[in-house]
């Protein structure tokens, strides 16, 4: 599927925060999984008598392959070409210091 525009509605300031942080959290954890429980998997697969389905090549080409996709995801929302970040608030105190709290925890990090 190929779309020109992609609009996410996100909660409040906290929430939106993970959500931008989430593909690199993402890609972090399925590193240490495959790391860790690599040679777990495997033999739990023979255990069960699954080799062929469940197999330690097979496993561990799944996670890398959801793992190029969460790069991937990650590149193109740290490319300025690629992504927009639009901030939309109600004109109330607590708002606007969320949305300024937010707008200056992006730009921190870029």
């Amino acid at each position: 599927m190929d779309y020109a525009t992609i609009v996410f509605d996100t909660a409040p300031t906290g929430h939106t925060l993970r959500l931008l942080q989430f593909p690199a959290t993402l890609e972090k954890g399925l590193s240490k999984l495959k790391s860790r429980f690599g040679g777990l998997m495997n033999q739990m697969s023979r255990l069960f008598g699954m080799e062929d389905e469940l197999g330690e090549d097979a496993l561990l080409g799944r996670l890398e392959g959801l793992k190029d996709v969460i790069q991937h995801v990650n590149r193109q929302f740290k490319d300025p070409n690629l992504t927009t970040f639009v901030s939309v608030c109600i004109p109330e105190f607590l708002s606007l210091y969320e949305t300024e709290r937010l707008i200056s925890s992006g730009t921190r990090k870029v």
